[in-house]
């Protein structure tokens, strides 16, 4: 399923989290992932088109801007429809397109919100991939540090997305002898191999665990979701 948000940054920007926020409380097992070009690569399309997570089950993918780079662009249209079809949920947020791709997209959306483009000048986010590598090298003072520095302007599910992307990835290296077999890229596959080093197999499975029931908890008995991160971070 595609939620497509396309035209003035602001407007994108007040749709998208008012929908995030909508998707999350009516689906309160769905883990969230944020996609953009900085990071598109560690991701495989074959995982988050067609693949439930392991411990949880739909994912909110939440796809920034990807349009605009010449190969996420291609790749994605090739795949378009099966995006369309996936059991998870897509968020595709564009501020600027051509029409036929723009037709595109369009054509296999569920939801289309079309506003008027202006252009304005984009901030940069926040580089939250840094969270997944201090967790990766188990740099707890450096993980905290971040931690108490992103959640000031990053969304607590965007930091728990990344966070579990990590611990994920790391538990296919572990249970793998190659990429193929872990449905990792070969670079995230080698990287999370090594990460897996810095955790006995019971203590990242552990992590995984409870990384699932915060989100529970927050969604079902209110508790907010940056405080038990906090718990579990301060845990490790």
């Amino acid at each position: 399923m595609i939620y497509f948000i396309y035209g003035d940054s602001n407007k994108i920007f007040t749709k998208t989290n008012d929908l995030i926020n909508s998707l999350i409380s009516k689906n309160t097992d769905a883990t969230f992932t944020k996609i953009e070009s900085d990071n598109f690569d560690d991701f495989s399309l074959d995982e988050i088109i067609g693949g439930q997570s392991l411990f949880t089950g739909k994912q909110i993918i939440y796809l920034k801007r990807l349009f605009e780079n010449t190969q996420s662009r291609d790749l994605l249209l090739e795949r378009i429809k099966e995006i369309s079809q996936s059991p998870n949920i897509f968020i595709i947020t564009e501020e600027k397109l051509n029409k036929p791709i723009f037709n595109k997209i369009e054509k296999v959306s569920e939801k289309v919100q079309n506003f008027e483009s202006k252009r304005v000048a984009a901030k940069k986010d926040n580089n939250i991939f840094d969270l997944a590598n201090a967790l990766g090298d188990r740099d707890l003072k450096k993980l905290w540090s971040l931690y108490q520095e992103k959640v000031k302007t990053v969304r607590p599910e965007e930091i728990h997305g990344i966070l579990w992307w990590q611990v994920k990835s790391i538990l296919s290296a572990i249970k793998s002898e190659n990429p193929k077999d872990s449905g990792l890229k070969p670079f995230v596959f080698q990287k999370a191999k090594s990460f897996s080093r810095k955790y006995e197999k019971d203590e990242i499975e552990k992590l995984a665990n409870d990384l699932v029931n915060i989100v529970h908890s927050s969604r079902r008995s209110g508790i907010p979701l940056d405080l038990a991160l906090e718990k579990v971070i301060l845990s490790l």
